[in-house]
């Protein structure tokens, strides 16, 4: 089941803090309880191109 502050939070880092374009590389680290908020990073940062 997903959060969706989760999905709002990772919207923000991507979009705002990182302000993540096309052709960008990122890296995504955690721990195992960062598990939900890593996927949801992974997920806005593919939709941000």
């Amino acid at each position: 089941m997903r959060d969706p502050r989760v999905d709002r939070l990772a919207d923000l880092i991507v979009n705002y803090s990182l302000d993540l374009g096309e052709g960008e590389v990122v890296r995504i680290d955690g721990f195992d309880v960062a598990a939900p908020l890593a996927l949801a990073l992974y997920r806005s940062a593919l939709a941000a191109g």
